[in-house]
């Protein structure tokens, strides 16, 4: 995990800035890294009896996310009023796609290429935002009023990871 420093320059910057129109009500910050490749929230699997359980693999993917955000948030008390989120989600070019599962090139934004292939840009956010739950940076989620997910291919040499920032909308501080 990392916390990206605002002061300096980052090729994540683009991506993770708060709108220009936004930051002047913000107030408070929490900016992240999330090292790996970007993973979805897995749908609820049916256990024993019938009884709904969340998958190992999104269970740790989201205990990563919560530890990372938990690092960037530090002793700040959890937000309060309604948050703004933008997630980017740094993917690796797979090798050699699976049948049926060819991704397209997207667009160039900014020196980097949009992916349009899994994970879906929803399930990415299901679990940023329930890991930043997980490391209580708010009450509940559904704080969440502005989110905006990102997906790209990364830059070759770059590591897959996601970079996270979440942001009090007006809040008083």
């Amino acid at each position: 995990c990392s916390m990206s420093d605002p002061t300096t320059t980052d090729p994540d910057r683009t991506y993770t800035s708060v709108p220009a129109n936004e930051a002047k009500s913000r107030t408070r910050l929490v900016q992240f890294k999330v090292p790996g490749q970007p993973q979805g929230k897995q749908r609820a699997r049916g256990g024993y009896g019938g009884k709904p359980y969340t998958p190992k693999k999104t269970r740790e993917y989201e205990a990563l996310i919560s530890s990372c955000a938990a690092r960037a948030r530090g002793v700040q008390r959890p937000f309060s009023g309604p948050v703004g989120v933008i997630i980017t989600a740094y993917r690796r070019r797979p090798a050699q796609p699976a049948p049926g599962h060819e991704c397209r090139d997207g667009i160039e934004v900014h020196g980097h290429r949009l992916c349009t292939c899994k994970p879906d840009a929803d399930n990415v956010a299901k679990a940023v935002l329930d890991g930043m739950t997980l490391a209580r940076c708010w009450g509940d989620d559904d704080q969440v009023a502005h989110l905006v997910v990102w997906k790209h291919w990364c830059n070759v040499g770059a590591a897959p990871r996601l970079s996270v920032v979440a942001y009090e909308i007006g809040g008083e501080g």
